[in-house]
């Protein structure tokens, strides 16, 4: 075997090493989420029928996300290569656009039943809701999870109070920009000023 037959099989299997690639980084994806109505900051799970005021109710939405497993080719002079380096984060195979709150019934005179009312929601990453944050804020951070794959839980407040006492239930919606609608109902409940 002379010198270029050894650069030519060198470069042959340089060049079938970097094409076979190695597949790194986690991939998930968003499963679907729970959205349940507590009271008292969050310590209490509203049941049924049960009646809470709109000051005393945050919803919790539960973001619930996967790990995707992609079958690779690992070849031993991949597999080096895919294990020597730090592991990137994880990345969504989709991304969250936006968060929609829905109630199933009228909720007062500006909005009527299965309108969007985020616009009078304030989101928060705990129970007392004194760190309220942007829906953006929000949905960055559900997009970047770091690695808290798994479930990414978020308060949901109502500054607006409801028309008067009556029986509500919510839809909440993730919107994917795939546009895939993921959502969850709230149990029915009495909702009061």
């Amino acid at each position: 075997m002379n010198l270029r037959q050894i650069i030519l099989l060198f470069t042959v299997t340089l060049a079938f090493i970097l094409y076979t690639g190695c597949i790194k980084g986690r991939k998930y994806i968003f499963t679907q989420p729970s959205a349940t109505v507590f009271a008292s900051n969050g310590r209490t799970v509203v049941m049924h029928t049960s009646t809470v005021s709109v000051q005393d109710m945050s919803i919790v939405l539960r973001v619930n996300m996967q790990d995707v497993k992609v079958a690779g080719l690992q070849l031993p002079g991949n597999y080096a290569y895919a294990t020597s380096f730090k592991e990137p984060a994880p990345f969504p195979l989709e991304k969250i656009t936006d968060i929609r709150v829905r109630p199933l019934h009228a909720y007062n005179d500006g909005y009527g039943m299965l309108d969007d009312i985020s616009e009078i929601c304030t989101f928060s990453y705990n129970a007392e809701g004194n760190d309220t944050i942007s829906e953006g804020s929000v949905i960055e951070g559900i997009n970047l999870a770091d690695d808290r794959i798994g479930m990414h839980d978020v308060y949901i407040y109502l500054q607006d109070p409801p028309a008067g006492v009556h029986t509500q239930q919510f839809v909440v919606e993730l919107i994917t920009d795939n546009n895939s609608r993921l959502a969850d109902t709230t149990v029915k409940f009495i909702l009061t000023p």
